[in-house]
């Protein structure tokens, strides 16, 4: 049996180097991101299947969007960290709007969304910073601002 250094000096140390530049590459997008995720409901507490669910950094610009699943449920599983707002729209509904949603480095949080019935021009906002709950992990992570 050959020694595994010996197999990784035969692909060579380009292949070597952008074998251990993906793998710091995955590391540090663990580091610098977080999730957000919830259950979007109807007032009578059915969840709301197709509803349109958008977060925007508020600092950046940078968004994402999705729909929700046939359980009511949105993920986005990977944002940069920062201060996002978060839209959910479904014909039927009034628009709901939460600002102020923080999320940190590894954070896993969730925000529960119930939808008011109404018309989608009318628009329900959240200004409150309600605690976001972390459900998925025990781990603590915390963001440092260099300013």
């Amino acid at each position: 049996m050959i020694p595994l250094w010996k197999n990784l000096s035969r692909l060579g140390s380009a292949r070597v180097c952008v074998l251990l530049l993906l793998c710091s590459l995955a590391v540090w997008a663990q580091y610098t991101t977080a999730s957000l995720g919830g259950t979007v409901a109807d007032p009578s507490g059915n969840t709301v299947l197709g509803a349109n669910v958008v977060v925007e950094n508020t600092a950046t610009g940078f968004s994402q969007e999705m729909l929700t699943s046939a359980d009511g449920i949105y993920n986005f599983p990977q944002l940069p960290v920062g201060t996002y707002n978060l839209t959910v729209e479904k014909e039927g509904f009034a628009t709901y709007l939460q600002s102020g949603i923080v999320l940190t480095v590894n954070q896993s949080a969730r925000q529960p969304v119930t939808l008011k019935l109404g018309q989608v021009s009318q628009q329900v906002t959240v200004t409150g910073n309600a605690p976001l709950v972390n459900t998925g992990s025990a781990t603590v992570g915390q963001l440092i601002d260099t300013q």
